[in-house]
């Protein structure tokens, strides 16, 4: 069984320019914790909610609360997305998948065919995955 028939297709994505505060709402509304990073529909990066927080809540940065919906949407998510991330392609086997999500410790993979965002792979859809091939 192939990627493509568990993937998220056509994931919410932010752009490298969006504010942190911007792709925050986006996970928030959405219930993930990752967003492709695109710039038109070709991938150039994810972020995660982790990257996002660290981002939002530096301990380097001595501010006072009001000031925190000020940083959200002034830093862009630019600073903060991890470049060139882990992809797969839509052909892929998802017990190759769920290796390299287990042995890259991360919560979701792009599908992407050449470097075009075509869906979002997450810990979740395997789960559910293996769930229905349990009999669930």
């Amino acid at each position: 069984m192939c990627v493509a028939e568990i993937m998220i297709p056509n994931p919410i994505t932010v752009s490298p320019a969006n504010s942190i505060g911007t792709a925050i709402r986006r996970m928030r509304a959405s219930g993930c914790r990752c967003l492709p990073v695109v710039e038109g529909d070709r991938l150039v990066g994810i972020v995660t909610d982790y990257e996002l927080s660290r981002a939002a809540n530096s301990p380097l940065v001595a501010r006072e609360p009001w000031h925190d919906h000020f940083l959200l949407d002034l830093i862009e998510v630019r600073t903060c997305m991890k470049r060139d991330p882990l992809t797969v392609a839509p052909e892929a086997h998802i017990r190759d998948v769920a290796r390299l999500v287990c042995e890259s410790d991360i919560g979701g993979i792009p599908v992407v065919r050449g470097h075009i965002l075509v869906g979002l792979v997450t810990t979740a859809n395997l789960l559910h995955h293996l769930i229905r091939l349990l009999g669930g």
